[in-house]
């Protein structure tokens, strides 16, 4: 299993989550086994709206699931076309994020309750 979090900063544990996943500056990987935080910029940050591919650099990683604030219905959709859940957060840290979800307090998101705009998070 490995956790995927949008965040604005490689800071790891402490980096502050970013409001859009695709957009996301860079994305830290938490893997619970080893305990351990793995941060990547994102190459794809800057992009035409809904034209973001941001798993294109996730891919091979294993990731099991992504937490992030807020997601549109295609990113969703094609995020769970490769097997990975969709979770939402309402923490501000990437610590945060990771202590709801191992406690099972983070709410899966599915296309019919993503986001329809940049306003829903």
């Amino acid at each position: 299993m490995k956790l995927c979090i949008p965040t604005m900063t490689e800071n790891g544990a402490d980096a502050e989550i970013s409001g859009h996943f695709g957009s996301a500056p860079c994305f830290v990987l938490y893997d619970p086994k080893a305990k351990t935080c793995e941060s990547l910029a994102n190459p794809k940050a800057d992009h035409e709206h809904g034209q973001c591919h941001p798993m294109d650099a996730l891919a091979g990683r294993g990731i099991t699931a992504v937490i992030c604030k807020g997601m549109g219905k295609n990113a969703v959709a094609a995020v769970e076309r490769q097997g990975i859940k969709v979770f939402t957060t309402q923490g501000t840290t990437v610590h945060d994020a990771i202590e709801a979800f191992m406690e099972g307090n983070l709410v899966k998101l599915d296309p019919e309750s993503s986001c329809s705009g940049h306003g829903c998070h």
